[in-house]
């Protein structure tokens, strides 16, 4: 205001409720609200815990995270989510009783007490440095594209056990983004392997139709797991299960 010459008006002698301007054409602002912010959308961005939820319904990639009941649940919660981790109230605000890059035990059980103190409850998150995706390497991915697509040829897998290791390990996404682009290219694949087989002049399984049925209907099923219910570090393990059984299948089979 002070740059632009706007006259600022402090209104209160404790507090951030400030006047910008003059009459009809006056503003207020308090801390992060102003006289234009909707009171429904202020009263819910003071419970993290719900604005999270609002906006990874809409798709919004959110940090992983969850309420926590003690000390001790915050510590087991921090090694579910993974480390460094972000201590926060639920529902505090102006940044007060938040932590963040927390890495041992005792910094997030001190941490814990410290944002119960500020708030009604406490949320622990993934810290931001873990969310970030690598740019990605477009002739590298093209190679393990290729790569991918002719060993799941050769082999006759969806290739789905190939990807997904490899699109965490460059970290060119997270969990959810590389189930999803898992099943994408699953599906590409197979179609890929259908027309081979139609190519062939062999004719398809007959229970195939109940097969495509159940596909589908696990898939819903999946999706809904996946996106809605599970969070990240269960989708994590599970993902991981599935790799261990499909890699050991190979090797044995």
């Amino acid at each position: 205001a002070t740059s632009r010459n706007i006259p600022a008006i402090r209104l209160l002698d404790k507090g951030n409720l400030v006047q910008l301007g003059y009459g009809v054409r006056s503003q207020r602002i308090w801390t992060a609200e102003t006289d234009r912010t909707p009171a429904i959308a202020e009263s819910i961005s003071r419970d993290k815990d719900l604005t999270k939820t609002l906006l990874e319904s809409c798709g919004v990639p959110v940090p992983e995270g969850r309420i926590v009941s003690s000390a001790e649940d915050a510590w087991k919660a921090a090694q579910d989510i993974g480390l460094p981790v972000v201590v926060k109230p639920r529902d505090g605000n102006h940044g007060r009783g938040v932590f963040i890059e927390l890495t041992r035990r005792e910094e997030v059980e001190s941490a814990y007490h410290a944002a119960l103190d500020e708030g009604s409850g406490v949320l622990i998150e993934q810290s931001g440095d873990t969310l970030e995706s690598k740019p990605v390497s477009i002739p590298l991915a093209l190679l393990i594209g290729a790569i991918i697509g002719c060993l799941s040829g050769v082999t006759g897998t969806g290739g789905g056990i190939f990807l997904t290791p490899l699109l965490l390990y460059f970290c060119w996404a997270h969990s959810r983004e590389a189930s999803g682009l898992s099943v994408a290219f699953v599906w590409l694949n197979s179609l890929a392997g259908l027309i081979g087989l139609l190519h062939s002049q062999q004719t398809l399984p007959e229970a195939l139709p109940i097969w495509l049925i159940a596909v589908a209907l696990g898939a819903l099923l999946g999706t809904q797991l996946g996106i809605h219910r599970w969070p990240t570090h269960r989708l994590r393990k599970c993902l991981a299960v599935v790799l261990i059984i499909a890699a050991g299948k190979l090797l044995i089979g």
